[in-house]
């Protein structure tokens, strides 16, 4: 009796995950942008994704897409370098780690990045979240 009362536990919590994932995370869209093969290692791209403004980067054979206005003048990341995985502004030399967009030099201001998939060797971004 209890085996098949956690037997059917077991099948409900299945079956809640399975709603859950299908309504809320399968449904996530991503955009595809460009081939791999058109970012080479080191580059960036300016990119426009619905209303939004990316930078593309390909450090390391990873790629990272991250707001392209700098939050602190508004220079274009995107004409920025990368060291040690730290983007640094073009402008007024503000740094933005690539993975989380947090800034070292004012911890509490940071700009939005955004998680990159691939599939068939394109790059895909996606804005929601």
């Amino acid at each position: 009796m209890q085996k098949k009362v956690k037997n059917k536990l077991q099948e409900l919590r299945t079956l809640l995950f399975n709603a859950y994932f299908y309504k809320n995370v399968a449904k996530i869209k991503y955009t595809k942008v460009m081939k791999c093969d058109e970012l080479e290692i080191g580059k960036s791209a300016i990119i426009e994704v619905g209303d939004k403004e990316i930078a593309l980067f390909n450090y390391k054979g990873n790629f990272y897409a991250i707001d392209n206005t700098c939050p602190h003048r508004g220079a274009p990341l995107g004409e920025g370098r990368i060291e040690e995985g730290i983007l640094i502004c073009p402008n007024h030399e503000w740094r933005f780690e690539l993975k989380s967009g947090w800034c070292p030099q004012n911890p509490e201001l940071s700009t939005e990045v955004y998680p990159i998939k691939i599939h068939d060797e394109k790059i895909y971004v996606r804005l929601e979240k």
